[in-house]
């Protein structure tokens, strides 16, 4: 039976792999990868360097898969790429409460097939922007708790909806806070799940070879606190060097949401003093929300060598990445854990276990 580790989360194994298509012909060779000194290293001991491609659909419409064959996947290979990050949408794989979807995971594994006859890994991203398929893509309709809260969507990038929209602000505090869905179980549980349900699915395949839990994690009502702390120091520092742009928070936010005004902001930006002096005010907010909601500091779970800390001791006061770690431990009884998951503005927590893999 071939050793499996999850990294934040990135198997390791050292073996290679000869790969079959549906005939049984032997089409490519994956080989698989392990980590060693913070490097990925193939079953020769030799360093791999990865060159991906991000490859996701964001359309409900077409079943969040695109409608294409193997040649995308060969093109791909031969235009010298050896790894895809391949988009998953929450939508498409729990569309009701603890009901996934056969049909799109079906759907999911032809085009990983694809990708692994192509010679090609593939690292599972759980997709979102703005959260929600009511806003762009993400969680599904009874996973979008807004109280009611209107969705405002201002300013000339789509992502400026995650400062302008109540909304979309308060679904992701409900999110990070674990409320019920309408089943009772929290939201947060619900997602750790479904990822437990998706990598115990791909756990034998040999393409597979990492986990992104969730994509460009926004923090709600904190991402708006940190940018009024912003916003209220690029005034205050503008205003000598820039005072056309105006002398208050108001003035610059008004800028901001204009294509003109924001390019002229940006411009400034350039300064790396400057910059710095601004973004470094929303430090502690950010890390004020990874310590207590998004990625606070726990022991990993039990490994070969300390079997005697059970996982209901690691389950106590989980975060999200703490409850999918667990999950995944439970599923594949791993004793390794390295930490690669971030957060805008948050610091990267690696936390590695080099003492076996078995």
């Amino acid at each position: 039976m071939p050793r499996r580790c999850v990294t934040g989360c990135y198997r390791m194994c050292g073996e290679s792999i000869t790969v079959a298509n549906s005939e049984g012909i032997e089409v490519s060779r994956v080989q698989k990868i392990r980590i060693r000194d913070g490097r990925f290293m193939d079953a020769q001991e030799r360093h791999v360097i990865l060159h991906g491609i991000n490859l996701v659909n964001k359309s409900p419409a077409e079943g969040y898969l695109f409608d294409t064959g193997p040649e995308l996947f060969a093109a791909l290979r031969e235009w010298g790429f050896n790894v895809v990050r391949f988009g998953v949408i929450w939508d498409g794989l729990e569309p009701e409460p603890g009901v996934y979807d056969e049909a799109y995971l079906a759907r999911l594994d032809q085009h990983i097939a694809w990708a692994r006859e192509a010679g090609l890994l593939v690292f599972l991203d759980m997709h979102q922007d703005l959260y929600s398929v009511l806003y762009s893509d993400g969680a599904p309709e009874w996973a979008t708790l807004t109280d009611g809260a209107p969705h405002v969507d201002l300013g000339g990038v789509w992502s400026d909806a995650y400062f302008t929209s109540p909304a979309v602000q308060v679904a992701l505090d409900n999110f990070w806070s674990n409320a019920l869905a309408p089943d009772g179980i929290g939201l947060q549980d619900h997602y750790a799940r479904m990822w437990a349900h998706l990598a115990q699915r791909y756990a034998e395949e040999p393409a597979v070879i990492g986990y992104d839990i969730m994509n460009e994690p926004f923090p709600g009502s904190a991402g708006v606190q940190a940018q009024g702390a912003m916003f209220a120091r690029a005034a205050e520092l503008l205003a000598t060097v820039a005072p056309s742009l105006g002398d208050s928070v108001e003035a610059l936010m008004e800028q901001w949401l204009t294509a003109e005004g924001r390019f002229a902001i940006l411009q400034h930006l350039r300064d790396v003093t400057l910059y710095t002096q601004i973004i470094d005010v929303t430090e502690s907010i950010f890390a004020a929300f990874e310590k207590t909601q998004y990625l606070p500091h726990r022991p990993p779970p039990p490994t070969a060598t300390s079997k005697s800390r059970q996982p209901a001791m690691y389950a106590r006061g989980c975060s999200l990445s703490d409850k999918v770690m667990l999950l995944l431990w439970l599923v594949f009884k791993l004793p390794a854990v390295i930490w690669m998951v971030t957060a805008a503005g948050c610091s990267r927590h690696r936390q590695i276990d080099e003492g076996g893999v078995g």
